[in-house]
């Protein structure tokens, strides 16, 4: 009778665990399966939910930018500290869908173009760019200095006297738009007349509206969720990694905030990564300023945060108005693993030039070329003379086709630069 009562007990319990199995089995691989369906809802894939916002993002994506308008232009030259004045911003809305996707290696990659273009926006800016003047340096003239910072004596003299014929001087003054997309520079003219490769137009944003910055390779995730949207290459250039730094709460939705650590702009002595942007060990900058040049094709651009904001304390202190602060100065980007937040990052990066001598002391070096000319000038002027007046008294009916031409005459001629008045 017991052994029946152990029996039916064992049974209840047995038939018990089977349920609770069956239904942990059931609502597991259901749970997967729902699971594997949202994870296939963020891969860049035909059909997917995030595929179409990837390619026309929605929420409007704003570039601002903000200028330093040097106030003290002449007590600089004469070795006073730059006084600079915030100006801006000037905001533009910018489009960027991606045209030309094409998938590769099995789905496992994506490629695409991003055309962006710029519409100015402005009620979200402080003035008019057509209107509003900048001065600055003049950046067309500091690269040509810079481009010839290491040519030989002769290629910097006839530079450093063609700026001088030209007035070209250290500061110039444009509007917003031409500084932004383009004006034609009498420097760049001049020198495209030599050289026609030379562009002789000039903008920091040169070419960039209506324009895309190359192919981009990106993984779909179809193998790896973890790659979702992860860049494989482009360009084969650097960029700038971003560590966790917060929870944050954005319009409601929380999200984990990513800033770029200070050893980015670090100087190579701090991270051995930044060295191959120092080339020349003897004037390599410190932290928070990367020299940038090998990336711009040898043009004189150093890259900071605004306001110098991580960098070395004596950059800041060398300038009138600027003053870094952590809340309008930083980058970050915040970001929830599913939701796509509209304001949710700020790009900043604050684009400075390297400033070197095309020729020290360029007046010494013309009063020597006065001397130089005069020295070879004034002999041969002479000597011309000499055989001007014996040529008076040449009585001989020889044809003038059997006269030799006198190599001197000429080459005086030249090096003088003077045209010898005929007697």
């Amino acid at each position: 009778m017991k052994c029946k009562i152990y029996l039916i007990y064992a049974s209840i319990v047995l038939g018990a665990l089977m349920l609770i199995a069956g239904i942990g089995i059931m609502v597991g691989g259901d749970l997967h399966t729902r699971i594997e369906q949202k994870l296939k809802g963020i891969t860049l894939t035909e059909g997917s939910k995030v595929f179409q916002t990837w390619k026309n993002p929605p929420p409007p994506v704003f570039m601002e930018f903000f200028f330093f308008n040097v106030t003290n232009p002449d007590e600089f030259m004469d070795g006073r500290k730059p006084s600079l004045m915030q100006i801006g911003p000037y905001t533009y809305r910018e489009y960027r869908p991606k045209v030309n996707v094409t998938f590769v290696e099995n789905g496992s990659k994506v490629a695409a173009l991003t055309p962006k273009t710029f519409v100015f926006v402005p009620e979200m800016s402080a003035g008019d760019p057509s209107v509003d003047s900048i001065t600055t340096i003049n950046i067309p003239a500091v690269a040509v200095m810079y481009k010839l910072k290491n040519a030989g004596f002769f290629a910097k003299s006839s530079a450093a006297v063609l700026m001088t014929t030209m007035k070209t001087t250290m500061f110039m003054t444009h509007t917003v738009d031409e500084l932004l997309w383009g004006f034609k520079d009498p420097l760049l003219s001049r020198l495209h007349s030599i050289k026609p490769e030379v562009d002789e137009r000039f903008g920091l944003m040169l070419y960039k509206n209506g324009s895309n910055d190359g192919e981009f390779v990106y993984y779909t995730g179809e193998h790896n969720y973890l790659d979702y949207g992860r860049i494989h290459t482009w360009k084969g250039e650097k960029s700038i990694y971003m560590l966790f730094e917060k929870e944050v709460v954005v319009k409601g939705i929380p999200a984990y905030r990513y800033t770029p650590p200070r050893a980015v702009l670090a100087s190579g002595k701090n991270n051995p990564e930044n060295e191959g942007f120092c080339l020349e060990k003897d004037k390599c900058l410190d932290d928070g300023v990367l020299n940038v040049d090998v990336c711009r094709k040898g043009a004189p651009v150093v890259v900071s945060f605004p306001h110098f904001y991580l960098a070395d304390e004596k950059y800041v202190k060398a300038i009138e108005g600027v003053s870094p602060v952590h809340e309008h100065h930083q980058t970050f980007l915040d970001l929830n693993p599913s939701v796509v937040i509209d304001d949710a990052s700020a790009h900043r990066l604050h684009k400075l030039l390297f400033i070197v001598k095309l020729v020290p002391n360029f007046h010494y070096v013309l009063l020597t070329l006065g001397v130089v000319l005069l020295l070879i000038g004034l002999p041969l002027f002479i000597h011309e003379r000499q055989k001007k007046r014996a040529s008076k008294t040449d009585t001989s009916y020889s044809p003038a086709t059997a006269k030799q031409e006198d190599a001197a005459e000429k080459n005086g001629t030249f090096i003088g630069m003077t045209p010898v008045e005929k007697s």
